[in-house]
């Protein structure tokens, strides 16, 4: 077994040796650009963040380990008068997430404010979907009365095992998939207007509130 000793100044010394067992062969490269650490465990999951990243929803893009990524462009905002199901701007993003993830989490915050009825009143409902298959266990409705604020909906996609579309839980995640929220009205009496202000400042007011959507890819590193 082969060993490298790396002397301190004290005397004493750090001991890099290979495993008790190998049955490949294995490489440890080291960074040429950068300082830092190596970072070990001995115990413990050997569960780690593989790849996060978020923005603003303004169309930025962003390089990711399975090809680039591009966030929706909202300059406006959505009112919600669909009796069926439609897409929430700023909501759908398409991912491919790192070998070895076994699950990826969905954060997306949002504005919602009510539209057109004279008490304030918000009535209307949401749901995740990926892949194109509704996520029917993340089905949720918001009331409220005279309400304006954000709204947070965070979802975790498992990958592995028998594919469950109740909970978004697929089998395999080896292409790109879209992930996003559909939202639609309870009835014509309870419209909710996404992104834009009621009030600002003092005032009434209709400014823009971009969205912004997270995603943390977990599992192990391959």
């Amino acid at each position: 077994m082969s060993e490298l000793n790396l002397t301190h100044s004290n005397g004493n010394k750090v001991k890099l040796t290979t495993p008790d067992t190998l049955a490949a062969n294995r490489t440890l490269k080291l960074p040429n650009t950068v300082d830092g650490n190596i970072l070990t465990s001995t115990s413990g999951s050997p569960l780690r963040v593989l790849e996060e990243f978020g923005s603003p929803c303004d169309g930025s893009s962003f390089t990711t380990s399975n090809g680039t990524v591009t966030f929706q462009n909202v300059t406006g905002g959505q009112n919600n008068t669909f009796s069926s199901y439609t897409d929430v701007t700023g909501s759908s993003i398409s991912y491919q997430p790192p070998s070895g993830t076994v699950q990826v989490h969905y954060y997306f915050s949002y504005y919602i404010g009510y539209l057109d009825n004279p008490n304030g009143y918000g009535l209307s409902h949401y749901q995740n979907v990926i892949d194109g298959n509704v996520v029917s266990k993340s089905k949720h409705t918001y009331r409220a009365n005279d309400y304006q604020g954000m709204q947070h909906i965070h979802w975790i996609y498992n990958i592995g095992g028998s594919a469950d579309n109740s909970v978004g839980r697929v089998a395999n995640w080896n292409s790109a998939k879209i992930m996003k929220v559909q939202m639609r009205e309870y009835s014509t009496s309870y419209n909710i207007t996404l992104h834009a202000n009621n009030y600002m400042d003092g005032g009434s007011g209709t400014d823009i509130v971009v969205p912004t959507l997270y995603i943390k890819a977990i599992g192990v590193p391959s």
